[in-house]
């Protein structure tokens, strides 16, 4: 609903027959209710509340929408996660460069070296094994965990770019 969204107020722009119309960027939070049954283990719930970020805009090349968005997607949660869990949380970021075999240059300086310097308590790092999400998302896609009390790591955060609008 959100990437609909996105595309109707970008639309709407007086300048988006130019190309020119400016990005947009959202936030919901939604009440989930899974109809099926649904128990994949002990923490997986029925009924569940997320909280989501969407952004849409038109690239100007060489990944510039999209490694500005998942920066800016990646800091809110981990900022968001720091104000929730509180500073001693452990927290970790994989980023997946789906678009290359290898980390590409534009996400290497455009989010990784922009959140390691900016999050310097956050492990932030490449993860070009993940398979999970190939043919859903794009070029670029990120997970966040954190260690509980445990000491297991949980997955909190799944995100990344799709062509919807």
């Amino acid at each position: 609903m959100l990437a609909i969204e996105c595309a109707v107020r970008r639309r709407e722009q007086r300048n988006f027959s130019s190309g020119k119309a400016a990005s947009v960027h959202l936030a919901a939070s939604h009440r989930l209710l899974r109809g099926q049954k649904f128990g994949v283990g002990p923490d997986a719930k029925q009924h569940f509340r997320i909280f989501t970020l969407c952004s849409a805009g038109r690239d100007t090349g060489n990944l510039m929408f999209e490694t500005e968005s998942l920066g800016n997607h990646v800091g809110f949660y981990l900022a968001a996660l720091r104000q929730f869990l509180g500073a001693k949380r452990a927290l970790r970021v994989a980023i997946s460069d789906f678009g290359s075999k290898t980390p590409r240059a534009a996400v290497q300086s455009g989010v990784l070296e922009k959140l390691r310097s900016r999050y310097r308590r956050v492990k932030v790092g490449i993860d070009q094994s993940r398979t999970q999400g190939r043919g859903y998302y794009g070029e670029l896609c990120f997970k966040i965990f954190a260690t509980d009390s445990t000491a297991k790591e949980r997955e909190l955060v799944d995100g990344g770019d799709v062509n919807w609008t």
